[in-house]
C-alpha cells in the first residue's frame, strides 16, 4: 500500500493520522471532540476504508480446494462418459453431454473477460481464481476427451462389440462353415489350426487390405472343399514371393489359437476383394458366407482382458490427474503468496 499525504483537518490542522493513530486498530486514540467527518475522526470516509481493509494477504483455502475440485470433477465426468458402456449404448446422446461440459470452462472465460472489460469491477485488480479454473477447466476438458477416446477405442468398444455375441470353442474349419457363426463375437479352434501363410493375398486401395485363409491341419487329410475362416489385417502382409503374414498376433505354444470377429463393417468390401483375388491367384473356393478374423491367441480371455485394463486405465488415470490438480493448485497458491507477501488488498475469489 502507498501511504497517504498528510490532510488539513478542520480542528488540528495538518496532522497525519499515523502520528495519533499508529496502529489504526481503534478510534479511540483519534482527537475527542472534532467534528463529524474531520480527519481523524469516526466518520472519516479514509479512517473506515483504512481500518476495514485488511493489513495481510491470506489463502482462501475455500478457492484452493474449489480450484482442484472443479477441474478434477469435469474430468471425471467427461471421461467416464466416453469410457463406459453408456458411450456405447448412447453415442449420440454422450457427444452431446460432452459437448455440453465445455460451457463450464466457456463460462469462466467469459467470467474473466468481464473482469478485464468491466472498469467499475474492481475484482480484477486483486488476486482471484477465475483465470487459473478458466485455464485448468479447459485443459480438463481436452484432457478428458482425448483420453476418453483412447480408451474407448482400444479397451472397451473391442469389449462392448463382443461380449453378447457367441464365443465358440475348439471348432475345426474342416467341418464347419462360415455361415454357421453369423453370431460370433471370438472364437478358439482346433490345436493345429494355423493360418496358411503361402495363400497370403492382398487388395491395395491407399491400404493394404490383406487376408490369409485359416485351416485345421490333420494327418494325410486334402485341401479343403472350400475356406470360410480369413485371417485379416491391414499393411501387416507381403503377396509377393516370399510371402509374409504377421497380422494379429501368432500364439503362443500354450495358447489356443483363434481370432475375434472384424467389427468394421467398412472395411467388408476392400477384404472380399482380396479374397476374390485369392480365388484366382492360388484356384481355390471361399465359402459363401466367410468369415473375417483377426488372428489372436486366446482371444475370448483377450476380450475379457480388455474391460479389465479399461477399467484400470480409468482408475489410474483418474488418481494421477487428481494429484495433477493438486499440485496445479498448489503451484498457484504459491504463486499468490509470493505475489503478495507485502502488505496488499483482500484476496476474493
Amino acid at each position: 500500500w502507498a501511504a497517504s499525504p498528510p490532510r488539513p483537518s478542520p480542528v488540528t490542522g495538518n496532522v497525519h493520522i499515523g502520528n495519533c493513530c499508529p496502529n489504526l486498530r481503534g478510534v479511540d486514540c483519534h482527537m475527542q471532540g472534532q467534528p463529524a467527518g474531520a480527519y481523524g475522526s469516526t466518520h472519516d470516509p479514509m479512517v473506515i476504508a483504512e481500518k476495514t481493509m485488511p493489513r495481510r494477504w491470506r489463502l482462501n483455502w475455500i478457492a484452493v480446494l474449489e480450484a482442484i475440485l472443479v477441474p478434477f470433477c469435469l474430468f471425471v465426468l467427461v471421461f467416464w462418459l466416453l469410457t463406459f458402456s453408456v458411450h456405447y449404448e448412447h453415442s449420440s446422446a454422450v457427444d452431446a453431454l460432452v459437448a455440453i461440459c465445455i460451457l463450464v470452462p466457456i463460462f469462466l472465460w467469459g467470467r474473466v473477460l468481464k473482469q478485464r472489460l468491466d472498469p467499475t469491477d474492481i475484482s480484477q485488480r486483486e488476486p482471484n481464481w477465475f483465470l487459473f479454473l478458466a485455464g485448468t477447466c479447459s485443459l480438463a476438458w481436452v484432457a478428458a476427451v482425448f483420453l476418453g477416446e483412447s480408451n474407448y477405442t482400444s479397451n472397451m468398444k473391442p469389449y462392448y462389440e463382443r461380449v453378447d455375441l457367441a464365443m465358440p470353442r475348439n471348432v475345426n474349419t474342416r467341418t464347419t462353415r462360415g455361415g454357421q457363426f453369423m453370431d460370433v463375437g471370438a472364437m478358439t479352434f482346433q490345436q493345429g489350426t494355423s493360418v496358411l501363410e503361402p495363400m497370403t493375398m492382398a487388395f491395395k486401395d491407399g491400404n493394404l487390405y490383406c487376408v490369409a485363409p485359416i485351416v485345421t491341419n490333420e494327418p494325410n487329410a486334402s485341401s479343403p472343399a472350400t475356406y470360410d475362416f480369413w485371417a485379416v489385417g491391414i499393411n501387416c502382409c507381403k503377396p509377393f514371393d516370399p510371402k509374409l503374414f504377421v497380422c494379429g498376433e501368432e500364439p503362443a505354444e500354450d495358447q489356443a489359437a483363434g481370432g475375434m470377429r472384424m467389427m468394421d463393417t467398412s472395411l467388408i468390401g476392400p477384404y472380399r476383394k482380396a479374397i476374390q483375388m485369392a480365388q484366382e491367384e492360388y484356384g481355390i473356393q471361399a465359402g459363401k458366407t466367410p468369415l473375417l478374423l483377426e488372428w489372436y491367441g486366446e482371444p475370448i480371455k483377450r476380450i475379457d482382458s480388455h474391460y479389465a485394463d479399461g477399467k484400470s486405465t480409468f482408475r489410474s488415470t483418474c488418481i494421477v490427474y487428481f494429484l495433477f490438480s493438486v499440485i496445479l493448485a498448489a503451484l498457484e497458491a504459491l504463486y499468490y503468496h509470493h505475489q503478495h507477501r507485502k502488505p496488499t488488498s483482500g484476496w476474493r475469489s
